[in-house]
């Protein structure tokens, strides 16, 4: 399969999902959810291919404080709202 082809049809599921999706951005979910879930980070430098941890916990530091802002702000809109 052709980069080409991986972004053709992922642009084709973007349509469909309403979002844009790009195999970048699958990486970094994909790295994302293994820290979550407790990977170490010597394994997820191999499975990723990463050469050494700098862009590795660049981009974890970054989208974890995203993420925790994200979260922070979810809780603070379901305590007053009404059900």
């Amino acid at each position: 399969m052709t980069r080409n082809t991986v972004r053709l049809l992922l642009g084709r599921l973007s349509m469909k999902v309403g979002f844009h999706l790009t195999a970048h951005r699958s990486r970094h979910t994909w790295m994302t959810t293994l820290l979550r879930r407790g990977c170490d980070l010597e394994t997820l430098r191999r499975l990723g291919g990463w050469s050494d941890y700098t862009m590795l916990l660049t981009t974890h530091t970054s989208l974890t404080a995203t993420y925790e802002q994200h979260r922070r702000d979810s809780v603070r809109w379901t305590r007053f709202k009404r059900t």
